[in-house]
């Protein structure tokens, strides 16, 4: 088993472990409105393939299913092949606003230490957000004008 499968195996095992110690309604949801945060944050679970990237109003990246995020509980993990790119927790901020808010708090691996403020759109399919680490986006949309690094990526559910 090479070190990235090992790491991953660590992470996922590591984070069944701990979730019945997570309060995963204040993790959700630091404003007390926890129950759309927390149907967001279960609709998220499982892996998602890449499905586009877009910065500075093009299109960077397309489809690519050997880029995944996985979540278990309020852990993610984003891997390309069998390489662990980072490891962070998920903290949904506003679930009730439009769009929704989240800030994606990276604690392992590349950007480590990093906390990307972002908005999001999550439903059974289709999972997509747009973040930046200076200031939280306020759409769905990047464009060429864009003052600080602005990213928005789409990932699709994966069907095993």
């Amino acid at each position: 088993m090479n070190r990235s499968v090992f790491l991953l195996a660590v992470v996922i095992c590591s984070a069944l472990l701990i979730r019945p110690f997570i309060d995963n309604d204040a993790m959700a949801q630091p404003d007390g409105k926890s129950g759309t945060a927390q149907a967001d944050l279960e609709k998220l679970q499982g892996t998602w393939f890449h499905a586009s990237r877009d910065e500075g109003g093009k299109q960077v990246a397309g489809e690519d299913k050997e880029t995944l995020w996985v979540f278990r509980g309020s852990v993610f993990i984003s891997k390309q092949r069998d390489r662990v790119w980072s490891v962070g927790t998920i903290k949904i901020v506003d679930s009730n606003s439009n769009p929704k808010k989240m800030d994606l708090v990276i604690t392992d691996g590349a950007n480590e230490g990093m906390t990307i403020l972002a908005v999001y759109q999550v439903d059974d399919e289709g999972f997509r957000y747009c973040g930046c680490v200076d200031a939280r986006p306020t759409s769905f949309a990047t464009t060429k004008d864009d003052k600080k690094y602005t990213y928005c990526s789409s990932y699709k559910r994966l069907k095993r």
